[in-house]
């Protein structure tokens, strides 16, 4: 199902790059909102966090970060239901997200559908609470662009307090808004491409030698934490021909410089940390709203016809792959089957044996960055 609206959606998207109607695209885009938040808002234990926060929410049995909790009590305070629960989540997750695709994208509907694409039905799904923070991270670019570091920083003060992960952004005040010059950023990348292709690891080894300097095994602890997935040699494979493509494209195209900057981010840890899964399960996600953006703002430049059919070609040949990657794998065809509480749905204890079962596939995930919360 989700393959399907992700189609849907893509190809309103192409749609949206050619139709002057500026009125019907937004009465299109707010409705794919609307329809595709009734969906996940009702949908019946889809994914996998669901068999974390189903317990926290109806029987307070696991504690999160202070903000999470205080907000989750609230909805409870409202109404102690799970579907309801969800769909509070969907609204203001889908707030945001409008508020800021509004902002940063003339292309309302591509940006939608490369946001369910690439990552977002996972961050929707399963990442609640690191959801909130990013949105309120992608809210508080604004103060950013405008010199307002009280109001960044109050934005992120409460994106921490859904999700700790999200204290990385503090420093992103200083470090997005800069320009750098296109000699450093070459120099970086093609330096990242190098250490890729030549499968050196040299921060495995590194954290190997300082924790075998401390001692009692810390080092081989670190090791199997930052290499949840096993650890495969690297080369020129789909992922590094999609970083390549994403390096190109905004690197041409983009003029936002905190879009620009962030796109590298998102590039620069794959080539430089992919030996580490948890970084792209932990940290290069944080940055993933740059795809968003970026993809769909490439034709708002002014190009020629045959260089724009060559970006939407790219452009969906990536959101395709990525979908693809996630939706493909054996694990979420049993988790991210579409079930609604009104229709084919399951127990929550109906749930837990599928999702036991699905956790026999985890080595399928091996070298693929897919975002399973083990």
């Amino acid at each position: 199902m989700f393959f399907a609206i992700t189609f849907i959606l893509l190809g309103l998207g192409i749609w949206d790059i050619y139709s002057n109607r500026v009125d019907l695209k937004n009465k299109i885009f707010i409705g794919s909102l609307i329809v595709l938040g009734v969906l996940l808002g009702t949908r019946n234990f889809i994914g996998t966090d669901w068999y974390f926060y189903y317990p926290h929410f109806m029987e307070g049995k696991i504690v999160y970060e202070v903000g999470y909790n205080l907000y989750a009590k609230f909805i409870g305070g409202i109404y102690k239901n799970f579907t309801f629960y969800q769909c509070i989540n969907v609204l203001v997750d889908f707030s945001i997200l409008y508020i800021v695709i509004k902002r940063y994208s003339k292309y309302k509907l591509l940006a939608l559908a490369l946001f369910l694409s690439i990552h977002g039905l996972v961050m929707e799904v399963d990442l609640l609470r690191n959801f909130k923070s990013i949105l309120l991270f992608i809210l508080s670019i604004k103060y950013i662009e405008e010199e307002k570091p009280l109001q960044f920083l109050m934005f992120n003060t409460l994106g921490v307090l859904f999700h700790s992960s999200a204290i990385i952004f503090f420093p992103m005040y200083f470090i997005l808004k800069r320009k750098y010059t296109n000699k450093f950023i070459l120099f970086v990348f093609f330096l990242g491409i190098g250490y890729y292709l030549t499968n050196q690891s040299f921060f495995i080894k590194l954290i190997e030698f300082i924790g075998d300097k401390i001692g009692g095994g810390i080092g081989e602890k670190l090791v199997k934490y930052f290499q949840i997935i096993p650890k495969i040699d690297r080369g020129i494979n789909l992922f590094f021909i999609e970083r390549v493509i994403l390096f190109l494209i905004v690197y041409k195209y983009e003029g936002n410089n905190i879009l620009k900057n962030s796109m590298y981010i998102y590039i620069f840890l794959f080539l430089f940390f992919s030996e580490f899964s948890i970084v792209f399960l932990r940290i290069a996600i944080m940055f993933s709203y740059s795809l968003w953006f970026c993809l769909a703002r490439v034709f708002e430049n002014e190009i020629e016809k045959k260089e724009k059919i060559f970006l939407i070609l790219c452009v969906l040949g990536i959101s395709v792959f990525r979908a693809d990657n996630f939706l493909n794998y054996s694990g979420s065809q049993i988790n991210y089957k579409y079930r609604n509480v009104f229709f084919n749905s399951k127990t929550y204890l109906e749930r837990e044996k599928e999702l036991i079962e699905s956790k026999k596939d985890l080595l399928e995930t091996h070298g693929k960055e897919l975002l399973i919360q083990y």
